[in-house]
């Protein structure tokens, strides 16, 4: 009787860590991070985002061009940063420079394999910066922001 009970609990125990590791609810936490990132770039305050802890080292920005003209695009604009606030100040300097600003994020359509989306279909201002996909990845069970990609509707 004392085995049967102890093979029990070995296969509650066992069940319960398969179910705990299955993909449903980590995409609910990457999902909650993309609505935090997603605010945080509509509010212009992409610095607030420090506090959560998001950044394992550096994280990529990369700015895309979306070209209107006939001839090739310009090169990706790539820089690297330790934090949000200071991609924050690069970005505004940059915008600046080239007089552009911050858009508003567009719909948000999904995680799948480390990197979510967002629609880049309608409602596109000429000299915006977008939010394009945020490529994630996932260090001891808590999720972190490699890379940012930016579409600059020039």
């Amino acid at each position: 009787m004392q085995r049967f009970l102890i093979f029990a609990l070995l296969i509650v125990a066992g069940a319960a860590a398969a179910f705990a590791q299955q993909s449903p609810f980590k995409n609910k936490g990457i999902e909650r991070v993309m609505a935090q990132i997603v605010e945080a770039y509509d509010a212009e305050n992409l610095g607030s985002l420090d506090a959560a802890r998001l950044i394992r080292g550096r994280v990529r920005i990369v700015i895309g061009f979306m070209s209107s003209s006939s001839e090739e695009e310009p090169p990706d604009e790539v820089a690297r940063f330790r934090s949000f606030g200071a991609a924050e100040r690069w970005l505004k300097k940059r915008n600046q420079k080239y007089a552009t600003s911050f858009g508003r994020a567009q719909a948000f359509t999904g995680c799948s394999k480390g990197a979510c989306g967002f629609e880049q279909s309608s409602g596109i201002l000429h000299n915006q910066l977008y939010l394009s996909e945020i490529r994630y990845g996932y260090r001891q069970g808590r999720p972190f922001i490699k890379t940012i990609y930016f579409l600059n509707s020039d």
